[in-house]
């Protein structure tokens, strides 16, 4: 007898949290993905998963028996989606999510590439608890984010670093130079933030300082392009991504502030949801993208 169906089925519903959608995916009855699970439950002597709602958790033992197999099918799903990618006329659509800010001044011109090979791409802007949920549920094929992916049916590449800068408008800049400030005196500077809870504000604080900012913004928007425009017009200091920076720094109307080597970084993802990585086109804008995008971090 052959285990890899059972095993196939198993890693899929581990993957997306559901008999139905393993079944859909897999182009199988539910009744024969149940079936699969059951001899797989029985090779094992251990339950797999527990109902919570409409959704399967699997169990520490299903946790352990992915980690053993569930990169194999991952890998081989995405090496037939990649050649048949390459033997076939790619059409269909791409759904892709991430951060308004990210996608409108890096990403934007690998999506129109995407379109000249023949594909249509559908764009959501969103925060991260957003992307991640999109994600997981399958709704979308592939998320750019921030922070390091994590999940069964999730895999990611690096695709780019953003360094944090401390930046003010010319006048302000000029000021906090030239007054010796501690980090008190930084703390009751007017701050531009993208919300209450200070995202990348509190970050560079935290590496450059050690500690948290005891703060309130003067002005919250949730916009990191709406931020820069205030910065701008002096509207207060913030700590912006660099990328979103350079066009101002380059023109004058943006100074970066610190000490150059004690400023945050971060690694950027391209992150897919595996169970969509069998479909070629899925396979494809995802080559794409991560060649285009890291070419234009080196």
């Amino acid at each position: 007898m052959s285990y890899l169906p059972p095993l196939r089925s198993f890693v899929e519903v581990y993957w997306c949290g559901s008999v139905t959608q393993a079944a859909k995916r897999l182009g199988l009855t539910q009744p024969a993905v149940s079936g699969h699970l059951r001899t797989v439950e029985s090779l094992v002597g251990r339950a797999l998963f527990t109902r919570s709602g409409r959704r399967l958790v699997p169990t520490p033992v299903a946790d352990d028996l992915a980690r053993a197999v569930g990169d194999q099918f991952a890998s081989i799903d995405s090496a037939l989606a990649t050649l048949r990618a390459r033997s076939t006329h790619i059409e269909g659509t791409v759904h892709l999510a991430g951060p308004a800010e990210y996608v409108t001044e890096r990403v934007t011109p690998a999506v129109a590439r995407l379109t000249h090979y023949g594909l249509s791409v559908r764009v959501q802007l969103g925060n991260r608890e957003k992307l991640y949920e999109l994600l997981h549920d399958g709704a979308i094929d592939l998320a750019l984010t921030a922070s390091r992916p994590s999940g069964g049916n999730l895999d990611f590449a690096q695709i780019d670093t953003e360094t944090l800068l401390l930046v003010a408008d010319p006048s302000t800049a000029q000021r906090v130079r030239t007054t010796p400030m501690s980090v008190a005196d930084l703390c009751a500077e007017r701050w531009v933030s993208y919300d209450e809870e200070l995202p990348l504000i509190r970050e560079y604080f935290e590496h450059r300082y050690g500690r948290g900012p005891n703060l309130r913004s003067a002005i919250c928007v949730a916009d990191l392009r709406a931020v820069r425009s205030l910065v701008e017009q002096g509207a207060g200091l913030s700590v912006l991504p660099d990328y979103l920076c350079a066009p101002g720094i380059e023109a004058g109307t943006l100074v970066p502030l610190g000490d150059p080597g004690k400023r945050p970084r971060n690694e950027l993802f391209l992150a897919w949801n595996r169970a969509n990585l069998r479909h070629p086109r899925v396979a494809f804008a995802r080559d794409q993208l991560v060649e285009q995008l890291s070419r234009v971090q080196s």
